[in-house]
């Protein structure tokens, strides 16, 4: 049994070594070392962190994320307002066709004056609601704010393509030990020299990342005194309708999102060194049988953990989908509305949450993205239950 569970161990430690580059966990017995947290950061950090400029990069998208949700908002606020104005528009244009033509021999009947009269006000009444309602400005100005939005989303996912693809050589990771590499390759000459070279190339990044900043600095500035100027300029409020079909959307704070999710991302690095340590610990003695059975389980906690890691590295892909999903969501409602509403009756009846009638497409927007098969529950969820 013991020979079993060292041949699996043997095969999961290769197979760990493998995705993770990585000795670390590899201990002599009685010589166990504890890793701090500062270690186990900068090991995920060399393994997995990003560039500077990536992270701006992702920075710029995680706006453009948010100033998109606010451009879907306006628009479908423009359309449901659109929509509106055409219910109570068209029958006031049929009817005041009908009483151009029924005019003409509406004196042959002795009702006739009063059936035209009635009709134009009918006419009045809904224009007197379409002016009241002020349908026709409110659905102007959202689909104005909608566009001001949408050019403004452009301009920043622009900006971070310019930031990701025309960035300067020294700010990628390995910049530096490029032009050192080029320098060996070229001159032949004392370490003073070289460590002057090495110095200017350090001095030359920090000044190039410190204009990078500011430039940032300055467009995100600008593009919150834009957002402030378009949401003066609409006066009109999002209908209640659109609130409650997209609540994810108009509600979601994305940057207190992006805070929930880098605390999740420094809990993941803690679980990480624990169970590092606790893989260290247990090699560090003679292992038994359920030493064996506890490794196993550590190593895939720990690479499902890594993978967490990796993933939380793109925050507005999680963003995306997670508004993707809701869309997507409101599309099979008004396709398939019969479809909820048997569902709904049928959950009343059983007293459940079964989703049995609803079509595949369709899931909480909470549930898309990475899933955890052991705990039953999506990436999305861990974060906002943490």
């Amino acid at each position: 049994m013991l020979n079993f569970f060292k041949n699996e161990t043997n095969v999961n430690d290769a197979l760990w070594e493998a995705h993770s580059d990585s000795d670390d966990d590899v201990e002599d017995k009685n010589n166990f070392h504890k890793l701090t947290l500062e270690e186990v950061k900068k090991k995920i950090s060399a393994d997995y962190e990003v560039s500077d400029i990536h992270r701006y990069s992702s920075a710029l998208d995680n706006i453009a994320s948010f100033i998109k949700s606010q451009a879907f908002i306006y628009n479908e606020a423009a359309n449901h307002c659109r929509f509106q104005l055409n219910l109570l528009m068209l029958p006031c244009i049929f009817l005041s066709s009908l009483c151009t033509v029924f005019s003409s021999i509406s004196e042959k009947y002795s009702y006739g004056t009063f059936c035209i009269a009635t009709i134009n006000a009918l006419i009045a009444f809904l224009l007197a609601i379409v002016n009241y309602l002020k349908l026709d400005a409110a659905s102007e100005s959202h689909h104005i704010t909608s566009n001001n939005f949408l050019k403004l989303k452009i301009i920043l996912e622009f900006s971070s393509g310019e930031v990701l693809l025309f960035q300067h050589p020294l700010m990628q990771l390995d910049g530096i030990e490029k032009k050192i590499e080029i320098w060996d390759k070229a001159y032949n000459t004392g370490t003073e020299e070289r460590k002057l070279f090495i110095q200017s190339l350090y001095t030359e990044r920090d000044e190039i990342a410190s204009n990078l900043v500011s430039s940032l600095q300055e467009k995100i500035l600008e593009t919150k005194r834009k957002i402030v100027e378009i949401r003066e300029i609409n006066r009109f409020s999002i209908p209640k309708n659109i609130m409650n079909t997209y609540p994810i959307i108009f509600n979601i704070n994305i940057f207190s999102f992006i805070k929930t999710i880098d605390d999740y991302r420094n809990n993941n690095i803690l679980k990480l060194k624990n169970y590092r340590n606790e893989l260290r610990y247990i090699k560090s003695k003679d292992i038994s049988d359920n030493d064996l059975i506890r490794i196993k389980e550590l190593y895939q906690e720990k690479m499902d953990t890594m993978n967490e890691i990796k993933i939380l590295n793109s925050t507005s892909n999680l963003i995306d989908m997670m508004f993707q999903q809701e869309i997507k969501n409101s599309v099979l409602f008004k396709k398939y509305f019969y479809m909820f509403y048997i569902q709904k009756i049928v959950n009343v009846i059983f007293v459940n949450n079964s989703t049995y009638f609803l079509p595949n497409d369709y899931k909480n927007p909470y549930d898309c993205g990475y899933y955890d098969k052991t705990l039953k529950k999506s990436l999305l969820r861990k974060i906002l239950n943490q």
